[in-house]
């Protein structure tokens, strides 16, 4: 399985997002995949666990997705996992 991830990551009040596009290599399109976000803290604790399911779009397409955290907290890092 070969997917490639876009990833930005956009800070604003009241919470905190990662923004991004999912491009098929070697999945079959209409698949769907889900992106896990785990946020973390300036000391490394879990902030928060968010999920986007991503329809798989057609071989040089992107499929956008956005993952928020609601927090006021600053977030120092996150984490993502991809899985079918």
């Amino acid at each position: 399985m070969l997917i490639a991830l876009v990833v930005i990551t956009i800070a604003v009040v009241a919470f905190w997002a990662v923004s991004g596009g999912l491009e098929s290599i070697q999945v079959t399109e209409g698949q769907t995949a889900t992106v896990e976000v785990t946020f973390y803290d300036a000391a490394g604790a879990v902030m928060g666990v968010e999920q986007a399911m991503v329809q798989i779009p057609a071989t040089d397409a992107q499929a956008a997705f956005r993952v928020e955290v609601d927090t006021e907290q600053y977030v120092g890092g996150y984490s993502y996992e991809i899985t079918l």
